[in-house]
């Protein structure tokens, strides 16, 4: 925030001594490029910026490519929060008129928001070679002070250490159907059915991430987690479940908004204290902001997975892209779509031998406040396995297993300090099968008190 102000600042005091060539120009427009700068020059002379901006992108498409229209749109666009419309615009101005120091002194504080910081040194350098007067030097030198700033915080080693207890109710735990007779219409009905049973649970979870920044732009994360989840109904006490994952990761950005990163995970899952699934992987990570509104990550993984059960082990190759796009300072919307594939490994296999899964999923954030937000996400599901199996579950009639399932989830956070996070969740999923016994819905309530050291 201080740093801002200052940026604000610095360049508020350039801009009363910014001189430029004025080039007479006639327009269809209604207003003459004369009227069009005095007009905006007005309004951000009386805090109206936002007007200013809108005046301005208005004749861009009539003035673009005239210094001086340029250079007093980016410095609209600068004042409205606009750094990308404010580069774009100060950038036209230099290349016809190199010398001009207000639009590189403007550059400087658009390329700082941007966390462009070679190309923000490299306009304070081009200022140094002008011979600038003393409250423009002074403006260079505070400018050179914040460029610093940046450069060491971005060298320093944020890490993250939590603690948390979750306190919840699965409605089908056993993710059953909501009654389903394993041997119905033969001499046997009745003698097995099996339906959906609920639980209360509690959970406790640990979290430790660390990252180390190089000042070349490399880096390198690593992040421990660890869960344990006890049942409170005594027969779902066989599902009480106990997991650690770890995972270390070394990257390097690209240019000033990219970064792409490679790592290495591996977790182990205990069922009721005893060994069930252990799994390793290798994964790829790439994330851009492509202005400061949109961004965009990829990520790519394979995974291999061991049963106790060593007949159900697989391979996996998964895949997904993000899209997060900053609507307004209280809104983010976000989409998300993937595939696995999930290969076996044995040859006598799992029921339904292969597996392909495609998901997609939509997300709004509400930021309310700066210690409440509302996190909404609607998502649809598709699995689909290779092979004729599950005759156990299909009245003895083996069948290609195709699923798919809704699910939606609304989650309530709220910070009230640094070191403090309250969360309460609710989900609902359904999901229909191809093969009857798949079919079924799950609700889960659970709520959250998490401690951040």
């Amino acid at each position: 925030m201080l740093q801002r102000f200052i940026i604000s600042a610095l360049v508020a005091a350039v801009v009363a001594m910014q001189a430029a060539p004025a080039l007479a120009q006639s327009s269809s427009a209604t207003l003459a490029l004369p009227q069009i700068i005095q007009q905006g020059r007005d309004q951000l002379s009386t805090q109206r910026a936002d007007q200013a901006f809108a005046l301005f992108r208005q004749y861009e498409p009539i003035h673009a490519g005239n210094p001086q229209f340029d250079y007093w749109y980016g410095v609209a666009a600068v004042r409205s929060g606009e750094p990308f419309e404010a580069s774009v615009a100060l950038e036209r101005v230099i290349a016809k008129q190199p010398q001009h120091a207000g639009a590189r002194l403007e550059l400087v504080a658009v390329y700082i928001q941007l966390n462009q910081l070679d190309s923000a040194e490299r306009q304070l350098n081009f200022l140094d070679t002008l011979n600038a007067p003393t409250r423009a030097q002074e403006a260079i030198d505070r400018f050179r002070v914040i460029v610093a700033q940046r450069r060491q915080k971005g060298t320093e080693s944020p890490r993250l250490i939590s603690l948390s207890i979750d306190m919840g109710y699965d409605s089908n735990y056993l993710n059953y159907p909501d009654s389903f007779d394993l041997f119905a219409n033969t001499i046997l009905q009745g003698l097995a059915i099996l339906e959906a049973d609920s639980t209360s649970y509690t959970n406790v979870r640990g979290m430790a991430w660390k990252r180390w920044n190089a000042p070349d732009g490399t880096f390198m994360e690593g992040s421990l987690l660890a869960q344990a989840r006890i049942n409170h109904n005594s027969e779902a006490s066989i599902f009480d479940t106990n997991i650690v994952h770890g995972a270390l990761f070394v990257g390097s950005r690209i240019g000033n908004d990219s970064e792409l990163r490679f790592g290495l995970e591996g977790s182990q899952l205990w069922l009721d204290n005893a060994s069930y699934r252990s799994q390793i992987g290798l994964t790829i990570g790439w994330q851009s902001s492509l202005n400061k509104d949109h961004e965009l990550l990829a990520n790519g993984a394979f995974r291999e997975f061991r049963f106790h059960e060593g007949r159900n082990d697989y391979i996996a190759w998964s895949g997904d892209v993000e899209w997060r796009y900053t609507l307004s300072p209280l809104v983010r919307l976000r989409a998300k779509a993937g595939t696995d594939v999930e290969l076996v490994v044995k040859e006598i296999s799992r029921q339904g031998g292969d597996a392909t899964k495609l998901f997609v999923s939509a997300h709004a954030d509400f930021f309310l406040s700066p210690g409440n937000q509302i996190l909404t996400t609607l998502g649809y599901e598709n699995q689909e396995y290779s092979d004729l199996g599950f005759a156990v579950f299909n009245h003895g009639q083996a069948a290609i297993r195709s699923d798919d399932s809704i699910r939606a989830r609304v989650e309530w956070i709220f910070m009230p300090s640094q070191h403090w996070r309250f969360s309460v969740f609710g989900q609902y999923r359904n999901q229909t099968s191809s093969v009857d016994f798949f079919k079924l819905d799950q609700s889960l309530v659970q709520g959250s008190v998490t401690y951040v050291f």
